[in-house]
């Protein structure tokens, strides 16, 4: 599902991007533009309000239809794109023709198997239609398939002391004024367990006249819920008969009536949208201020829709903690833990990350089985797979339910955390950039990129999916991360469904689109680089080593991350050496770029990077060698932000304002010899801002005459700021309304 829908959003993006381009780099077919964006948004609308009840059936093998109808596309434009650049000056007219033929009969091929896939789509939405109806007419003739909760067994608790008695404050004190109370945390955190504790405390039985439990999940059916409901107020087994062949209204009408002036608590557990809590509450009576309803949640958001508030927050459990409710789920209440496995057992409990229910499977395995050291040493390194394999039922369903209910352009963002290293805080801003560069984030209107990467980052914190491990000066978010069986469940649905290429990547890479290389499989590079050269399709390339890597088949490159994990660069991690200035070539459709100290020459740029017909923010950090710098018309098409820092050589720069057509911000760092600012900079009519820090005077100076020229031809929007390392009154004298000086470090 996330494989196929990113493929689609990625498609749209590099329709658009072509569209938008003030010289596209190849020509479409507006028919054929039309037909196909018709088809994709077709399959988006589709993916995106039936996600949730696709069966396994038609699910799976459809989505890898929609993912490679989707991926050839944008393969058959993206490649002729790259041809474009590779054989401009050397294909014969003839050749030339004969190539465009091929493209569009290509792009036709898949725009007639989108067809195809479309009119299977319609069939099975009429299919799913008619399921959903009968599923409707089912549940009102037979009631309930599920039965009451609540008087399961209780659990054991630790390390909620606060939390239980927050609550019981919050259920039984005089003064509280909260009538609903939400428990938030995410999935396996111990919400159910502490509300099943609750719900069958001494004190709580005693205080209410009623209790009630209904499990809600994802796919909630009100009446189902108010069946249940009834089913676990009423006692008496003739009427509980009776009670499932009432309808909706009727079962309503009955819950009100039963309230009615008894103090009541009610446990919604499970809650996923508060669309449930608007179709019930009206027959809850608030006829006093003593009965409370009491709801579980994953997601922070949902509690503040209903309540105002962030509700009570379950947290990890601390190693002591952790370590204690592993002795009580082994030993039992007494908790009496052999000496001889304490030291291994407490390193299980750490293992765990302070997860309840992971520390609960594996207690259950290691009641069971044999209690020796061997035995425990082999549960610690192999912990997260056989806490996936053990007690499937309950422990896997718990987590994938969190995966499988988010709504699908969050899935593509959710899997892609599997790319970074596993006990490793990560930087949001690396997350956001990396989001936005691989180029599968839906728009949303009136909202930058950048913004859209932060909202989806926001939902996922809100979902307890992702971890906050750190704020930044300014209070916003600056490190998170996941817990291990989350990154595990990443895993495994990104290789399910061929979104990531993780671990081994001699299997299957050719049709790989993003490629996870970590230090494990990096031992020997040359043996990577010899399979990197089958990953003609690969658009990511992400590896925690440094070292020379041959990029000749990945010629579709759009986003490189190399070595560094606290910088990565949007669209492009910059380039270590010069052993991956090849690369350069291969980023597409990338239209970010950072390079490093690369040794690369002024003519490199032109010929490397000018070509790039998406880019739009170069910056270069004492990347590039050499006295002169000419530039060319028909380079550097999209261009918006340039950056030059620590151009040393640099002396003589010639250039047009029709060589940066789009150029809106220029940034030069420490070009103390240039010795002339080039004039038709000035002539750029999107230009707004310049930047001049530490260059040489005579820079500054044919700047501020530059900017006079323009200023007497009616062109006064350039804001010029110089920054000076100390202060000089011949130069400062310079200084007026858009020409301004900062002086210092």
């Amino acid at each position: 599902m996330a494989t196929a829908y990113a493929a689609l959003v990625s498609l749209v993006h590099t329709i658009e991007q072509i569209q938008h381009h003030p010289r596209p780099p190849v020509s479409l077919d507006e028919n054929q533009v039309q037909s196909l964006q018709e088809k994709v948004a077709f399959l988006q609308d589709f993916l995106e309000d039936y996600s949730h009840r696709l069966s396994q059936e038609h699910g799976d093998g459809l989505m890898v239809r929609i993912a490679d109808a989707a991926h050839a596309a944008e393969d058959v434009i993206e490649s002729r794109i790259v041809d474009q650049i590779h054989d401009q000056s050397t294909s014969t007219h003839g050749e030339k023709m004969s190539s465009i033929d091929h493209f569009y009969q290509d792009l036709q091929n898949e725009i007639a198997e989108m067809d195809l896939i479309k009119k299977e789509v319609i069939e099975i939405k009429g299919k799913m239609r008619l399921i959903q109806d009968q599923l409707h007419r089912d549940s009102l003739a037979a009631g309930s398939l599920s039965s009451s909760t609540s008087m399961v067994q209780k659990q054991a608790m630790v390390g909620i002391d606060d939390v239980l008695i927050e609550i019981m404050d919050k259920l039984t004190g005089q003064h509280s004024s909260s009538r609903i109370i939400p428990i938030v945390g995410m999935g396996g955190i111990g919400k159910t367990t502490l509300a099943r504790n609750v719900c069958q405390n001494p004190l709580i039985v005693q205080y209410f006249d009623i209790r009630a439990w209904v499990t809600v999940s994802q796919e909630y059916n009100t009446r189902q819920i108010l069946l249940e409901l009834n089913l676990d107020i009423e006692k008496d087994e003739g009427n509980k008969k009776k009670l499932r062949q009432k309808s909706e209204e009727e079962l309503g009408e009955i819950i009100y009536k039963s309230l009615f002036g008894r103090r009541y608590l009610i446990i919604m557990d499970d809650m996923w949208t508060a669309e449930v809590w608007d179709n019930v509450k009206f027959f809850f009576p608030n006829n006093n201020s003593e009965s409370r309803i009491m709801i579980t949640t994953r997601l922070s958001n949902l509690a503040f829709q209903i309540t105002g508030s962030h509700g009570l927050r379950m947290n990890f459990l601390d190693e002591e903690e952790s370590w204690d409710l592993l002795c009580k789920t082994v030993f039992g209440e007494e908790s009496n833990c052999p000496h001889e496995l304490e030291e291994i057992g407490r390193k299980i409990a750490k293992h765990c990350k302070g997860l309840p229910l992971s520390i609960v499977v594996i207690g259950g395995l290691l009641a069971k089985s044999k209690q020796t050291c061997d035995y425990w040493e082999y549960i610690v390194e192999n912990l997260s797979s056989i806490v996936s394999l053990e007690d499937n039922e309950r422990c896997l369903r718990i987590l994938y339910t969190s995966y499988h209910q988010l709504p699908v352009h969050l899935k593509p963002c959710f899997l892609y955390m599997r790319v970074f290293p596993e006990d490793r805080e990560i930087r949001v801003s690396q997350i956001i950039k990396l989001w936005v560069a691989e180029g599968f984030l839906k728009p949303i209107s009136g909202k930058s990129m950048e913004e859209v990467a932060e909202k989806y980052f926001k939902d996922l914190i809100d979902r307890n999916l992702i971890l906050v491990r750190g704020f930044g000066f300014n209070g916003r978010i600056r490190f998170c991360n996941i817990h291990d069986l989350l990154r595990d469940l990443c895993l495994k649905e990104a290789q399910k469904e061929k979104f990531l290429c993780y671990h081994d990547i001699r299997k299957g890479i050719n049709a790989q689109r993003r490629i996870v290389v970590h230090q494990n499989a990096s031992k020997n590079k040359h043996d990577i680089s010899q399979v990197l050269q089958s990953a003609a399709r690969a658009r990511s390339l992400i590896c925690d080593f440094q070292g020379a890597l041959l990029f000749d088949s990945l010629r579709l490159l759009r986003v490189l991350n190399l070595a560094d994990w606290d910088g990565v660069y949007s669209r492009y991690q910059g380039l270590q050496d010069e052993y991956f200035s090849e690369a350069i070539f291969k980023l597409v459709n990338s239209r970010k770029l950072n390079l490093y100290r690369n040794g690369l020459h002024w003519e490199d740029i032109a010929t490397k990077i000018g070509s790039l017909p998406f880019l739009e923010v170069l910056k270069l950090f004492d990347a590039v060698m050499g006295p002169k710098w000419e530039t060319v018309e028909g380079q550097f098409c999209s261009l918006k932000v340039l950056l030059v820092d620590g151009c040393y050589d640099l002396k003589s720069w010639t250039t047009e304002s029709s060589h940066f057509p789009c150029l809106e911000h220029l940034i030069l760092i420490e070009a103390g010899n240039l010795k002339e600012f080039p004039p038709g900079i000035g002539e750029i009519p999107t230009l707004q801002t310049i930047q001049l820090i530490f260059c040489s005077s005579s820079a500054i100076v044919t700047t501020k005459r530059i900017v006079e020229e323009q200023e007497e031809l009616g062109n006064s929007g350039v804001h010029v700021l110089v920054k000076l390392s100390t202060d000089d009154s011949e130069l400062t004298s310079l200084a007026s309304n858009n020409f301004q000086f900062e002086i210092g470090f």
